[in-house]
């Protein structure tokens, strides 16, 4: 049973959110020449597939499958990439601006509908992360591409986490929530776009502990020298 079912996100949100998720999905599909098919069932993923996890996460039935305009808006925006496949192709940086977009959007409402239905702090922010970054893990699930968000690369999942950490925080100061949301998506757009525009890479876990060593050794050798 729906706890809180009066507290929801508004519907011109979600589908914004899912249709530039779908759009960023079927951007990456038309680059890697799928078929109209395939282009438009990657952009259904990608516009739903976090949005699923995160209601299925919170005991709730899945919006996808009870309003037909989530599943439309993502179909929709499939429709469009293929319409502008120039476009699509010839600019990459298009393609990274849609996939910063569609995470932004995916975690601010992921967030704020873990919040509006009870989730404490810590699982407001997982919910957040996992709607952020569902439908981009499943997206390279079915395109047989290496999962990025588990691999060493552009923030991802970090860019996701440092937002809804904000978001949820600015919660907590008792911040304006029109602020609030767009503080949060501001921020995850910008560490996501910026990551490979600057190099900003995630760290590999086990060269973690070497690049702390070796920045002791550094402090450590230039206090030798000081004395």
């Amino acid at each position: 049973m729906d706890t809180f079912p009066l507290l929801q996100v508004p519907l011109w949100i979600e589908v914004v959110a899912i249709a530039v998720g779908a759009l960023a999905g079927a951007a990456g599909a038309v680059r890697q020449r799928f078929d109209l098919v395939g282009v438009l069932f990657v952009a259904v993923v990608m516009g739903l597939g976090g949005g699923v996890v995160r209601d299925v996460m919170l005991g709730l039935r899945p919006v996808a499958v009870t309003n037909q305009a989530y599943v439309l808006a993502a179909l929709g925006a499939g429709l469009g990439a293929v319409v502008l496949l120039r476009v699509v192709t010839r600019f990459v940086r298009l393609f990274g601006l849609f996939d910063a977009l569609a995470l932004g959007l995916f975690v601010v409402v992921g967030v704020e509908k873990a919040v509006l239905n009870g989730a404490p702090f810590t699982g407001a922010l997982l919910i957040g992360v996992v709607a952020g970054i569902g439908g981009g893990v499943t997206r390279d699930m079915i395109s047989g591409l290496p999962v990025q968000v588990l691999r060493r690369g552009e923030w991802n999942a970090a860019a996701a986490a440092l937002g809804a950490a904000l978001f949820l925080l600015l919660r907590e100061l008792g911040t304006p929530d029109l602020l609030r949301d767009l503080l949060a998506f501001a921020v995850i757009v910008l560490a996501r776009y910026a990551s490979p525009l600057f190099g900003w890479q995630t760290v590999e876990a086990g060269d973690l502990w070497g690049r702390l060593a070796r920045r002791r050794g550094l402090r450590s050798r230039g206090g030798g020298e000081d004395g």
